[in-house]
């Protein structure tokens, strides 16, 4: 379970650090094209994206060394399948149910490291 949640944390970090760079392209896109509001949007939404992967990323880890400290990654392995779901809602397709793969598994780990310590 620590193996997997590791792995797991290490692509929220990753993903994160890619939404960040994304938003920052993005705005410059959207900046240039003279849409200052879809720019805003953007940004907002592609960095409160990639903050959330981030933190899961970090929490993951820090549970994933010791399960005792894995109430937070549950929080927001919760606050992650919220979106995965509002996602699918919203759009649904074969990628947005793909997507939710990763906020799941980071939540069942969560709480296998969670169980494990108690």
């Amino acid at each position: 379970m620590k193996t997997a949640m590791k792995i797991v944390s290490v692509l929220q970090l990753i993903c994160g650090a890619l939404m960040l760079v994304l938003g920052i392209v993005t705005s410059g896109m959207f900046a240039a094209a003279s849409a200052e509001s879809l720019a805003t949007l953007s940004v907002v939404l592609f960095v409160l994206a990639g903050l959330a992967d981030i933190l899961c990323g970090v929490f993951g880890l820090r549970a994933a060394g010791d399960g005792a400290k894995a109430t937070p990654a549950i929080v927001l392995g919760v606050i992650a399948l919220i979106g995965g779901v509002l996602n699918i809602v919203m759009a649904p397709s074969v990628h947005t149910v793909a997507a939710c793969v990763i906020p799941v598994v980071y939540f069942v780990c969560a709480l296998g490291l969670k169980k494990n310590a108690q």
